[in-house]
């Protein structure tokens, strides 16, 4: 499998959005196996974590599913045939981009006497 990241956004994220535009544009077909997080992970030069949040994010939208011992497989999707290109991945959010800019909170100085 040959992935091509966009350089935008977190390196999940660009993990994710190429996955899905394979699976969404029929590259991938519906119940194949998806490559093991550590084989990814080797092949793109990342950490297994990124390919692992990858993963878990494609879960959560439904793309795939993840069954202990059998690896991850492409989902069953409820249309066939190829997404028309006129139907694009949404970017996040300009409010998502500036929560990811602001300076972690330190939760241990809410609330303590001074």
């Amino acid at each position: 499998m040959h992935l091509s990241l966009d350089k935008k956004g977190t390196l999940y994220d660009q993990i994710a959005r190429a996955i899905r535009l394979e699976i969404l544009e029929g590259r991938i077909a519906a119940e194949s196996r998806l490559p093991s997080t550590r084989s990814l992970a080797i092949a793109l030069g990342v950490s297994r974590k990124s390919v692992l949040q990858a993963y878990d994010l494609l879960c959560a939208e439904e793309l795939a599913v993840a069954r202990a011992g059998s690896g991850t497989r492409v989902a069953k999707l409820g249309f066939s045939g190829r997404v028309s290109k006129k139907i694009g991945i949404v970017p996040a959010s300009r409010y998502a981009l500036r929560a990811r800019a602001l300076p972690a909170i330190r939760l241990a100085l809410w609330g303590a006497a001074g």
